[in-house]
Parts: C-alpha cells; sequence; structure tokens
C-alpha cells in the first residue's frame, strides 16, 4: 500500500504541474488524482489501525485471547462509520472482519 500511495501522490504531482502549464483548466483530472491518493491514505491508516489493534490482543505464545471481542469492535466500528457516513472506511473494515471471519 506504501508504494501505491506513493505512486499517486507523484501521479497527483504531475496532475498539478500539468494544471498549472495549461493555464489551470485541468481542474476535474486534478481533483480525481487527488481523491485517488486520499483515498488510499485513508485506507492505509485503517489497515494499520487494525494491524495494531490484532497485535495488542495477542497473547504471549502468539494466540488471541478472546478472538470474538476483534469482530465485535470491528462490527461496532463499521456501524459507526455507518452513522458518519464513511462509507469507505466501512467498507475496508467489513472486508477485513470477513477475511477474519474465514480464517
Amino acid at each position: 500500500m506504501a508504494s501505491k500511495q506513493h505512486q499517486l501522490g507523484y501521479q497527483q504531482r504531475n496532475e498539478l504541474i500539468t494544471h498549472v502549464l495549461s493555464g489551470y483548466k485541468n481542474d476535474e483530472k486534478l481533483l480525481i488524482k487527488k481523491k485517488e491518493w486520499e483515498d488510499i491514505v485513508m485506507e492505509q491508516r485503517v489497515v494499520q489501525w487494525l494491524y495494531d489493534m490484532m497485535r495488542d490482543r495477542l497473547d504471549v505464545y502468539g494466540y488471541f485471547e478472546n478472538p470474538e471481542e476483534i469482530e465485535t469492535i470491528l462490527k461496532m466500528l463499521i456501524k459507526k462509520a455507518e452513522r458518519m457516513e464513511m462509507f469507505e472506511k466501512a467498507n475496508i473494515l467489513n472486508h477485513w472482519r470477513l477475511k477474519l471471519i474465514k480464517a
């Protein structure tokens, strides 16, 4: 994800240069690149938070003491994100919740 973030950052910078050189006529393309970059940054932050939360819940032997608690927390966060109309975050959280259920 970090490499994707860097790639999109460079694309956004290049689009900004093109926007300036065109006499500020490429607003839509610049906004699209900015949105793509913001989405990957948000996804990276959510995944990092999930990783940290799960790592904190491991016991000494590398097992989860209460794995049901993780699913409960994720369901609660998904509902909260939906109430706050953060549907992208809710989608990412639900994706990882489903992966955990399968595992």
